[in-house]
């Protein structure tokens, strides 16, 4: 990816979407993940260069503030291990940021305004849980 001096998320490229404009079926896979969704979410909110490591640490803020103290979130060490064998190769595979797992880091792609609006829908709904 080009770098990009923009502060505001890459929208309104082709990633994620059908020739009809609805979401293409690796789209709605790829976004059939809580973690998978918040992911993308962080990197829209903040289209920079993402080190897998810190994106493990938001996930773990996040579940944190989410379940309250009372419940255990999930160990920082393990979603590192399934950021990296799953859920950050998933999203890359459907074209929704770009991930190299030689250095863990995540960058940002253009991604159509429907994902864009389906990922801020979910992670609305999810935070009002």
């Amino acid at each position: 990816m080009d770098e990009d001096d923009s502060d505001t998320p890459q929208t309104g490229g082709s990633g994620g979407c059908s020739p009809s404009g609805g979401l293409d079926a690796e789209t709605h896979r790829a976004l059939g993940s809580t973690v998978r969704r918040r992911v993308l979410d962080l990197v829209l909110d903040d289209p920079r260069e993402w080190s897998r490591g810190e994106l493990a640490t938001e996930l773990v803020e996040w579940d944190r503030t989410a379940t309250g103290a009372s419940a255990q979130p999930p160990s920082r060490d393990h979603l590192l291990l399934v950021l990296h064998h799953d859920h950050l190769p998933r999203l890359d595979d459907a074209g929704l940021l770009s991930y190299d797992p030689e250095d863990g880091i995540v960058s940002p792609e253009p991604v159509d305004d429907a994902v864009v609006r389906a990922v801020r829908q979910a992670t609305d709904h999810e935070d009002d849980d």
